[in-house]
Protein backbone atom coordinates (compact mmCIF):
# COMPACT_ATOMS: atom_id res chain seq x y z
CA UNK A 1 0.00 0.00 0.00
CA UNK A 2 1.16 3.77 -0.97
CA UNK A 3 2.48 5.88 2.11
CA UNK A 4 -0.73 8.55 0.84
CA UNK A 5 -3.44 5.50 0.78
CA UNK A 6 -2.21 4.60 4.05
CA UNK A 7 -2.53 7.77 5.26
CA UNK A 8 -5.85 8.44 4.28
CA UNK A 9 -7.20 4.74 5.21
CA UNK A 10 -5.36 4.97 8.34
CA UNK A 11 -6.60 8.55 9.14
CA UNK A 12 -10.37 7.42 8.60
CA UNK A 13 -9.96 4.02 10.54
CA UNK A 14 -8.98 6.24 13.36
CA UNK A 15 -11.55 8.44 13.01
CA UNK A 16 -14.03 6.01 12.50
CA UNK A 17 -13.14 4.89 16.00
CA UNK A 18 -15.19 7.62 17.83
CA UNK A 19 -18.56 8.48 17.37
CA UNK A 20 -21.64 10.36 18.40
CA UNK A 21 -20.16 13.96 19.33
CA UNK A 22 -16.33 12.94 19.89
CA UNK A 23 -13.81 13.67 17.63
CA UNK A 24 -10.34 12.20 16.63
CA UNK A 25 -8.08 15.08 17.98
CA UNK A 26 -4.73 16.50 17.23
CA UNK A 27 -2.72 19.17 17.61
CA UNK A 28 -0.18 19.85 14.69
CA UNK A 29 -0.27 18.32 11.39
CA UNK A 30 3.35 17.39 12.11
CA UNK A 31 1.99 14.64 14.67
CA UNK A 32 0.25 12.64 11.82
CA UNK A 33 3.74 13.49 10.01
CA UNK A 34 5.78 11.27 11.82
CA UNK A 35 3.12 9.03 11.98
CA UNK A 36 2.51 7.94 8.52
CA UNK A 37 6.16 9.33 7.15
CA UNK A 38 4.81 11.83 4.67
CA UNK A 39 5.64 15.28 4.66
CA UNK A 40 3.94 17.68 6.99
CA UNK A 41 2.62 20.07 3.84
CA UNK A 42 0.82 16.87 2.33
CA UNK A 43 -1.14 16.04 5.41
CA UNK A 44 -2.34 19.23 4.99
CA UNK A 45 -3.32 19.21 1.83
CA UNK A 46 -4.76 15.49 2.32
CA UNK A 47 -6.52 16.45 5.37
CA UNK A 48 -8.06 19.55 3.12
CA UNK A 49 -8.87 16.99 0.29
CA UNK A 50 -10.49 14.24 2.75
CA UNK A 51 -13.02 17.69 4.20
CA UNK A 52 -13.80 18.61 0.68
CA UNK A 53 -14.75 14.86 -0.26
CA UNK A 54 -17.03 15.26 2.60
CA UNK A 55 -15.48 11.90 4.16
CA UNK A 56 -14.67 13.98 7.31
CA UNK A 57 -15.84 17.58 8.66
CA UNK A 58 -12.30 19.09 9.62
CA UNK A 59 -12.88 21.60 12.59
CA UNK A 60 -11.10 24.22 14.83
CA UNK A 61 -12.82 25.42 18.03
CA UNK A 62 -11.88 29.33 17.70
CA UNK A 63 -13.38 30.63 20.90
CA UNK A 64 -17.20 31.01 20.11
CA UNK A 65 -17.93 27.40 18.27
CA UNK A 66 -16.44 25.05 16.45
CA UNK A 67 -15.49 26.76 12.76
CA UNK A 68 -14.96 24.18 9.72
CA UNK A 69 -11.95 24.97 7.90
CA UNK A 70 -13.56 26.26 4.44
CA UNK A 71 -14.67 29.09 6.33
CA UNK A 72 -10.77 30.14 7.51
CA UNK A 73 -9.05 32.80 4.83
CA UNK A 74 -6.61 30.27 4.14
CA UNK A 75 -5.43 26.85 5.15
CA UNK A 76 -2.42 28.21 7.10
CA UNK A 77 -4.86 29.97 9.41
CA UNK A 78 -6.98 27.26 10.23
CA UNK A 79 -3.90 24.72 10.82
CA UNK A 80 -1.75 27.38 12.99
CA UNK A 81 -4.75 28.66 14.97
CA UNK A 82 -3.57 28.17 18.39
CA UNK A 83 -6.72 29.30 20.40
CA UNK A 84 -8.34 26.20 22.38
CA UNK A 85 -4.23 25.17 22.32
CA UNK A 86 -4.65 24.54 18.85
CA UNK A 87 -6.53 20.96 18.39
CA UNK A 88 -7.91 20.21 15.28
CA UNK A 89 -10.94 18.05 15.23
CA UNK A 90 -11.87 15.29 12.93
CA UNK A 91 -15.09 13.89 12.65
CA UNK A 92 -16.07 10.78 10.29
CA UNK A 93 -18.84 11.74 8.00
CA UNK A 94 -21.25 8.97 6.15
CA UNK A 95 -19.02 8.80 3.06
CA UNK A 96 -16.07 8.56 4.96
CA UNK A 97 -17.81 5.46 7.24
CA UNK A 98 -18.80 4.04 4.50
CA UNK A 99 -15.28 3.48 2.55
CA UNK A 100 -14.34 2.38 6.07
CA UNK A 101 -16.69 -0.25 5.99
CA UNK A 102 -15.42 -1.33 2.72
CA UNK A 103 -11.45 -1.40 3.65
CA UNK A 104 -10.16 -5.43 4.64
CA UNK A 105 -10.56 -5.93 8.18
CA UNK A 106 -7.14 -6.05 10.15
CA UNK A 107 -6.73 -9.49 11.96
CA UNK A 108 -7.10 -9.42 15.84
CA UNK A 109 -5.62 -11.17 18.43
CA UNK A 110 -2.68 -13.13 18.12
CA UNK A 111 -2.16 -15.64 15.24
CA UNK A 112 -1.08 -19.33 15.83
CA UNK A 113 2.33 -20.63 15.35
CA UNK A 114 2.69 -22.35 12.21
CA UNK A 115 3.27 -26.28 13.31
CA UNK A 116 4.52 -27.48 10.20
CA UNK A 117 7.93 -26.26 10.77
CA UNK A 118 8.40 -28.41 13.53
Amino acid sequence: MKKYEAFRNGLLKKAGLFVGNDHLYFTSSSSLSVEFDIPEPHVREQLVELAEQHLISLTVWEGIRERPYDEWPDADSFFFNRSDGGYIRIRLLRAGGELVSELPKEPVGFVAPDSSSD
